[in-house]
């Protein structure tokens, strides 16, 4: 009896240990995938504030699921559109947002991406641009909400 206690405790142990290294070997991987995006993002042009700003929300999208290519896609379509500063991190943490609540990647940069653009296609810029986008994503989320249900 005192052997299969013993043993007992040995698989416990073995199976932990194995989990948390797993766990690690993820993260690891994550921090990694992570430090390359943000290399990308320098290349194309961002500024160390601008990469800082929007850490926690891509970190959310890889914990999610997302994928570094889709990513690094939708904040290049952000660039092109001229977003910098304040109002590409807020399109990013939006894209997060929606990502977060189960909608794909490539939709949920589609539909900051869209937004901004028919809004500065408006004139709308600044402040009132991430305004907009924060609108449209409210009302996106509630869709999603809604077909969950």
């Amino acid at each position: 009896m005192r052997k299969f206690g013993i043993l007992t405790i040995v698989i416990f142990c073995s199976l932990t240990i194995s989990l948390f290294c797993s766990a690690q070997e993820e993260a690891r991987s994550a921090d990694t995938v992570l430090m390359e995006l943000q290399e990308d993002f320098r290349k194309e042009g961002l500024t160390e504030t601008e990469i800082l700003n929007i850490e926690v929300p891509v970190r959310s999208m890889l914990d999610s699921g997302a994928s570094a290519p889709d990513i690094k896609a939708a904040v290049a379509g952000f660039r092109e559109l001229g977003l910098k500063g304040r109002v590409l991190s807020d399109s990013v943490f939006s894209m997060s947002y929606l990502v977060g609540l189960g909608d794909s990647p490539e939709s949920a940069g589609k539909t900051v991406h869209d937004t901004a653009q028919g809004a500065m296609d408006k004139g709308i810029l600044g402040k009132n641009l991430a305004l907009e986008i924060e609108k449209q994503v409210k009302l996106k989320a509630e869709r999603l909400r809604k077909e969950k249900e």
